[in-house]
């Protein structure tokens, strides 16, 4: 079975509803290990801003780790330990980078997120995560 399971996060219901899923993993098996990604992009448009980068950066950086948190707070308010990460990108790529990397077994991910709009622009993150991931991926409605 799985021991090893990411989280992504965007703040969005339906990741919320794939952490509830998770949380039943967890109660199933207390001994499965999972982090909460946030994955967050620096969009070029915000150079035309006149706000120094780092600030802006900083601020999106911020909320990232909140979104994280916040996902976390649902496990953690059940009894669970989980951890946080967050990181910068393509959250498709990113995803699947870090799951490669620190050798996930599970993905499990809403199937929809906070922004139709970019949905449409650039393709579905879910999509993507289960047509890349190094694992298997759980996608949750």
């Amino acid at each position: 079975m799985f021991n090893k399971i990411l989280l992504p996060t965007d703040g969005s219901e339906y990741s919320m509803r794939a952490a509830r899923f998770v949380l039943e993993l967890l109660r199933e098996n207390p001994n499965r290990h999972v982090t909460v990604l946030k994955v967050y992009r620096i969009l070029p448009e915000f150079a035309v801003i006149d706000t120094p980068e780092t600030d802006i950066v900083d601020t999106i950086a911020k909320g990232a780790h909140i979104i994280a948190e916040n996902t976390a707070q649902i496990f953690r308010d059940a009894g669970f330990e989980v951890e946080t990460d967050y990181c910068t990108g393509d959250p498709g790529r990113e995803i699947c980078r870090y799951a490669k990397k620190y050798n996930f077994d599970h993905i499990v991910i809403g199937h929809r997120g906070a922004g139709s709009l970019s949905e449409i622009v650039f393709g579905s993150v879910a999509r993507r995560v289960v047509k890349m991931a190094p694992c298997s991926v759980t996608v949750v409605k």
